[in-house]
């Protein structure tokens, strides 16, 4: 039988990770590389599909000429990483900056039109959120600079999701 006080007093909050490039010369490098390989692998297995005979099926792919290339990149990259941990906040401190940030009102009626500011919650959840690698105030405004538009949503959308969507496991 389960101990019900036992495991309350284990609970811990949700927690995941994000990782971000943040050198955008290597990124674009990374993805244009690996294009050509990814065409390159196409043409070829085109090319072994038009081979009918058995002997052909299930042949191992030529490694690409480029590839020791793509993975000395991907090393490159990985010195330009930042692993972001991102903890949820206790549900009543979530609740209350959901309250600090009210949605838009209708001009109209005075009923919201929006649960909450986007704009201005996001940027506190995310502060909160963070955990890792701990960074001073500087730092961290040195760090949304650094960032584009998508790689900040990665990080606001894993803030949000460890707060407001279900993380059970599933059965």
């Amino acid at each position: 039988m389960m101990d019900i006080d036992l495991l309350l007093d284990s609970a811990t909050p949700a927690e995941t990770t994000v990782a971000l490039c943040l050198n955008g010369k290597l990124r674009a490098q990374y993805e244009t590389l690996r294009a050509r390989i990814e065409e390159r692998a196409a043409e070829q297995a085109d090319g072994d599909d038009a081979d009918t005979r058995l002997a052909g099926r299930g042949r191992k792919p030529k490694a690409d000429p480029e590839q020791a290339d793509l993975d000395r990149l991907v090393q490159e990259m990985k010195a330009h990483t930042i692993t972001c941990r991102l903890v949820a906040l206790p549900r009543p401190e979530f609740n209350q900056l959901m309250k600090d940030h009210p949605g838009r009102k209708d001009d109209k009626t005075g009923r919201p039109v929006e649960r909450f500011n986007a704009e201005t919650l996001f940027p506190v959840l995310l502060r909160k959120a963070l955990v890792e690698p701990v960074l001073s105030p500087a730092q961290y405004d040195k760090l949304l600079n650094a960032v584009n538009e998508a790689q900040y949503d990665k990080l606001v959308t894993a803030a949000w999701n460890l707060n407001h969507e279900d993380s059970d496991v599933p059965f």
